[in-house]
């Protein structure tokens, strides 16, 4: 399935990165939470691990470090609220460095320039307290609402959000009908 905001961050990557990342880039749907666009990918190392190799990904809704192996597939995720900060540092490569509640994560060997974009985004976004702007929506199908409103129900049920919240979502997803 074809993912147009991918596709549309992918086009921005250095030449040659996206062939370089192509599984990551390849598995990254499954990471994101149902509505979540990603709005800038920029590709680099982060961890100790033997396989450093990974993608930063900013989403509509949060900030995530993704690593693949063969098999598996890391995520590391920050949610805007949780980030208090974001720092460049450019040079021949770039560092992107995310503080966020108490726990400081270094994307290093950036492609020069490539992370200014998602830097400025994030720090737009931070200046607003966390929360994005909102993104004009596309009208919703009724297989999309009917799963929205069952990943609701499933969330109130296991706990996750309360009778509240879960009425107040509710009510917007019918509402973009």
């Amino acid at each position: 399935m074809a993912r147009p905001d991918i596709d549309a961050a992918v086009k921005k990557l250095p030449w040659g990165m996206a062939t370089s990342h192509r599984s990551q880039i390849e598995r990254l749907p499954k990471a994101l939470m149902d509505g979540e666009a990603v709005e800038e990918i920029v590709v680099g190392e982060y961890g100790s691990h033997r396989n450093k190799h990974g993608l930063l990904v900013l989403t509509s809704a949060r900030l995530l470090l993704v690593r693949s192996g063969l098999v598996n597939q890391e995520i590391e995720e920050f949610h805007f609220n949780r980030i208090s900060s974001v720092e460049l540092k450019a040079g021949f490569t770039d560092t992107v460095t995310i503080h966020a509640s108490g726990n400081t994560a270094e994307f290093k060997k950036v492609p020069a320039g490539s992370a200014k974009a998602l830097r400025d985004r994030l720090s737009m976004i931070l200046a607003q307290g966390g929360t994005p702007p909102p993104q004009p929506e596309a009208p919703a199908s009724s297989a999309d609402v009917t799963s929205r409103l069952q990943t609701l129900d499933q969330l109130l049920a296991a706990g996750v959000i309360t009778d509240a919240e879960h009425q107040q979502q509710r009510a917007q997803v019918i509402q973009s009908i």
